[in-house]
């Protein structure tokens, strides 16, 4: 199985530090950058750091007191066609809205098993094989009446 390489952004390097040995108890992941901070412009050089190693996933650890920075950042990181996982507490409905509305595929628990990470790891990677096969697995028939009431919805 090839081995996922995951960036990791956020506020707080406690928090990096936990998803970092998170990401490699997996053993299907390895950890090619980590930054404490989150960018707010995409003119960032950490966002270009991170265009320019093109990591599988980066996991964005949102606070909990400023959720706004990491919203912005899952946003600039979307808009750079990156695969962006958000981690926060699921004990705010809103910030996990939000971080789905900017582009995160996945919201995740900050107290997150690594076989839940794993699990992550594994939809994303069908995704993404989804993607690079065109997508098409099956037919769709569409069938339509000249005019209304001929029973072609049925």
């Amino acid at each position: 199985m090839r081995t996922f390489r995951v960036a990791l952004v956020g506020k707080q390097d406690e928090h990096l530090s936990q998803l970092k040995s998170r990401v490699e108890a997996t053993l299907a992941a390895e950890v090619v950058f980590r930054r404490e901070g989150l960018p707010a412009v995409a003119a960032d050089s950490s966002v270009r750091q991170l265009q320019q190693m093109r990591p599988d996933v980066v996991l964005v650890d949102i606070a909990n007191g400023d959720p706004d920075s990491g919203i912005t950042t899952i946003e600039i990181l979307a808009k750079e066609s990156l695969a962006v996982f958000a981690v926060g507490a699921l004990s705010q409905p809103q910030v996990i809205i939000r971080a789905m509305r900017a582009g995160a595929s996945e919201f995740l628990d900050r107290d997150l098993s690594s076989a839940t990470l794993l699990e992550a790891f594994a939809r994303l990677r069908a995704s993404l094989q989804g993607k690079k096969s065109g997508g098409a697995r099956g037919k769709l028939i569409t069938i339509m009446s000249a005019k209304g009431g001929c029973g072609a919805t049925t």
